[in-house]
Protein backbone atom coordinates (compact mmCIF):
# COMPACT_ATOMS: atom_id res chain seq x y z
CA UNK A 1 0.00 0.00 0.00
CA UNK A 2 2.96 2.34 -0.22
CA UNK A 3 3.12 4.66 -3.25
CA UNK A 4 6.48 4.12 -4.96
CA UNK A 5 6.00 6.69 -7.69
CA UNK A 6 3.31 8.71 -9.41
CA UNK A 7 0.55 11.01 -8.25
CA UNK A 8 -2.11 8.45 -7.36
CA UNK A 9 -3.00 7.81 -3.75
CA UNK A 10 -3.59 4.31 -2.35
CA UNK A 11 -7.29 3.63 -1.89
CA UNK A 12 -8.51 2.48 1.51
CA UNK A 13 -10.21 -0.36 -0.42
CA UNK A 14 -6.73 -1.87 -0.40
CA UNK A 15 -7.73 -3.65 2.82
CA UNK A 16 -10.65 -5.35 1.08
CA UNK A 17 -8.34 -6.85 -1.52
CA UNK A 18 -5.36 -7.75 0.64
CA UNK A 19 -7.40 -9.51 3.31
CA UNK A 20 -9.42 -11.55 0.80
CA UNK A 21 -6.18 -12.57 -0.94
CA UNK A 22 -4.71 -13.60 2.42
CA UNK A 23 -7.75 -15.61 3.46
CA UNK A 24 -8.37 -17.45 0.18
CA UNK A 25 -5.46 -18.82 -1.88
CA UNK A 26 -7.87 -19.40 -4.81
CA UNK A 27 -8.67 -15.67 -4.96
CA UNK A 28 -5.85 -14.64 -7.28
CA UNK A 29 -7.95 -11.76 -8.62
CA UNK A 30 -10.32 -9.72 -6.45
CA UNK A 31 -12.72 -7.20 -7.95
CA UNK A 32 -14.59 -4.76 -5.72
CA UNK A 33 -17.12 -2.50 -7.36
CA UNK A 34 -20.51 -0.83 -6.94
CA UNK A 35 -22.59 -1.96 -9.95
CA UNK A 36 -26.14 -0.64 -9.90
CA UNK A 37 -28.31 -3.78 -9.77
CA UNK A 38 -26.03 -5.81 -7.50
CA UNK A 39 -25.79 -2.88 -5.09
CA UNK A 40 -29.57 -2.45 -5.27
CA UNK A 41 -30.17 -6.09 -4.30
CA UNK A 42 -27.48 -5.87 -1.61
CA UNK A 43 -29.24 -2.85 -0.13
CA UNK A 44 -32.52 -4.81 -0.08
CA UNK A 45 -30.86 -7.81 1.59
CA UNK A 46 -31.44 -10.08 -1.40
CA UNK A 47 -29.29 -12.46 -3.42
CA UNK A 48 -29.80 -12.87 -7.16
CA UNK A 49 -32.02 -15.69 -8.34
CA UNK A 50 -30.36 -18.57 -10.19
CA UNK A 51 -32.83 -18.77 -13.06
CA UNK A 52 -30.91 -18.29 -16.29
CA UNK A 53 -28.04 -20.05 -18.00
CA UNK A 54 -25.45 -17.45 -17.06
CA UNK A 55 -26.68 -17.15 -13.47
CA UNK A 56 -25.86 -20.86 -13.02
CA UNK A 57 -22.21 -19.75 -12.83
CA UNK A 58 -23.09 -18.23 -9.43
CA UNK A 59 -24.98 -21.20 -8.03
CA UNK A 60 -23.84 -21.76 -4.44
CA UNK A 61 -21.12 -19.12 -4.81
CA UNK A 62 -22.80 -15.90 -3.69
CA UNK A 63 -22.51 -14.74 -0.10
CA UNK A 64 -24.02 -11.79 1.71
CA UNK A 65 -22.16 -9.50 4.12
CA UNK A 66 -24.77 -7.76 6.26
CA UNK A 67 -22.55 -5.59 8.45
CA UNK A 68 -22.09 -2.03 7.25
CA UNK A 69 -20.42 0.47 9.51
CA UNK A 70 -18.96 2.63 6.78
CA UNK A 71 -16.14 2.13 4.30
CA UNK A 72 -13.54 -0.58 4.86
CA UNK A 73 -10.55 1.49 5.99
CA UNK A 74 -8.48 -0.89 8.09
CA UNK A 75 -6.99 -4.36 7.98
CA UNK A 76 -9.41 -5.38 10.77
CA UNK A 77 -12.38 -4.29 8.64
CA UNK A 78 -10.90 -6.21 5.70
CA UNK A 79 -10.44 -9.36 7.81
CA UNK A 80 -14.05 -9.21 9.00
CA UNK A 81 -15.23 -8.94 5.41
CA UNK A 82 -12.89 -11.71 4.24
CA UNK A 83 -14.25 -14.05 6.91
CA UNK A 84 -17.77 -13.58 5.53
CA UNK A 85 -16.64 -14.07 1.94
CA UNK A 86 -14.75 -17.25 2.77
CA UNK A 87 -15.78 -20.11 0.49
CA UNK A 88 -17.70 -17.88 -1.91
CA UNK A 89 -16.55 -16.39 -5.22
CA UNK A 90 -18.99 -13.50 -5.03
CA UNK A 91 -20.44 -11.53 -2.17
CA UNK A 92 -23.04 -8.78 -2.00
CA UNK A 93 -22.09 -6.15 0.55
CA UNK A 94 -25.05 -4.58 2.32
CA UNK A 95 -25.44 -0.89 1.44
CA UNK A 96 -22.06 -0.94 -0.26
CA UNK A 97 -21.47 -3.00 -3.42
CA UNK A 98 -19.98 -6.33 -4.40
CA UNK A 99 -16.84 -8.39 -4.15
CA UNK A 100 -15.96 -11.03 -6.74
CA UNK A 101 -12.90 -13.24 -6.98
CA UNK A 102 -11.43 -15.71 -9.42
CA UNK A 103 -8.32 -17.62 -10.35
CA UNK A 104 -7.71 -15.37 -13.36
CA UNK A 105 -8.63 -11.88 -14.55
CA UNK A 106 -10.82 -13.49 -17.21
CA UNK A 107 -12.70 -15.65 -14.72
CA UNK A 108 -13.23 -12.86 -12.17
CA UNK A 109 -14.40 -10.44 -14.87
CA UNK A 110 -16.84 -12.97 -16.33
CA UNK A 111 -18.14 -13.73 -12.84
CA UNK A 112 -18.67 -10.00 -12.18
CA UNK A 113 -20.57 -9.53 -15.44
CA UNK A 114 -22.73 -12.61 -14.73
CA UNK A 115 -23.43 -11.36 -11.20
CA UNK A 116 -24.61 -7.94 -12.34
CA UNK A 117 -26.77 -9.52 -15.07
CA UNK A 118 -28.32 -11.99 -12.61
CA UNK A 119 -29.06 -9.13 -10.21
CA UNK A 120 -30.68 -7.08 -12.96
CA UNK A 121 -32.84 -10.00 -14.09
CA UNK A 122 -33.85 -10.69 -10.48
CA UNK A 123 -34.84 -7.05 -10.04
CA UNK A 124 -36.75 -7.01 -13.33
CA UNK A 125 -38.69 -10.13 -12.32
CA UNK A 126 -39.57 -8.53 -9.00
CA UNK A 127 -40.67 -5.38 -10.82
CA UNK A 128 -43.11 -7.29 -13.04
CA UNK A 129 -44.31 -9.42 -10.13
CA UNK A 130 -43.38 -12.78 -11.60
CA UNK A 131 -41.67 -15.79 -10.08
CA UNK A 132 -39.07 -17.42 -12.30
CA UNK A 133 -39.19 -21.08 -13.17
CA UNK A 134 -36.62 -23.18 -11.33
CA UNK A 135 -33.54 -24.63 -13.00
CA UNK A 136 -32.97 -28.10 -11.55
CA UNK A 137 -29.80 -28.60 -9.45
CA UNK A 138 -28.26 -31.14 -11.86
CA UNK A 139 -28.75 -28.75 -14.76
CA UNK A 140 -27.31 -25.88 -12.71
CA UNK A 141 -24.17 -27.88 -11.88
CA UNK A 142 -23.55 -29.01 -15.46
CA UNK A 143 -24.15 -25.51 -16.79
CA UNK A 144 -21.82 -24.01 -14.19
CA UNK A 145 -19.03 -26.41 -15.17
CA UNK A 146 -19.48 -25.51 -18.83
CA UNK A 147 -19.47 -21.78 -18.11
CA UNK A 148 -16.28 -22.09 -16.06
CA UNK A 149 -14.51 -23.64 -19.02
CA UNK A 150 -15.95 -22.48 -22.34
CA UNK A 151 -17.94 -19.48 -21.09
CA UNK A 152 -15.04 -17.63 -19.49
CA UNK A 153 -12.87 -17.76 -22.60
CA UNK A 154 -15.72 -16.99 -25.01
CA UNK A 155 -16.75 -13.95 -22.98
CA UNK A 156 -13.20 -12.66 -22.56
CA UNK A 157 -12.25 -13.01 -26.24
CA UNK A 158 -15.46 -11.24 -27.29
CA UNK A 159 -15.06 -8.46 -24.75
CA UNK A 160 -11.44 -7.81 -25.78
CA UNK A 161 -12.38 -7.82 -29.46
CA UNK A 162 -15.17 -5.32 -28.76
CA UNK A 163 -12.84 -3.09 -26.73
CA UNK A 164 -10.18 -3.08 -29.44
CA UNK A 165 -12.74 -2.23 -32.09
CA UNK A 166 -14.19 0.67 -30.09
CA UNK A 167 -10.98 1.93 -28.44
CA UNK A 168 -7.89 0.83 -30.38
CA UNK A 169 -5.79 3.34 -28.47
CA UNK A 170 -5.72 0.99 -25.45
CA UNK A 171 -2.79 -0.76 -27.20
CA UNK A 172 -0.76 2.43 -27.51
Amino acid sequence: GEVLEGDWDVTPALHIHTEVHRSDPEAKVVIHNHPYYATLLASMGMLPEINTQTSCLLDGDVGYFDEFSGPVVSADDGRLLAAHVSGKNACLLWSHGVLVSGRTIEQATFRMVCLERACRLTYDMLAVGRTPLEILPDVRNATKRGLLTLGVEAYWVGAVRSLLRSQPEVLV
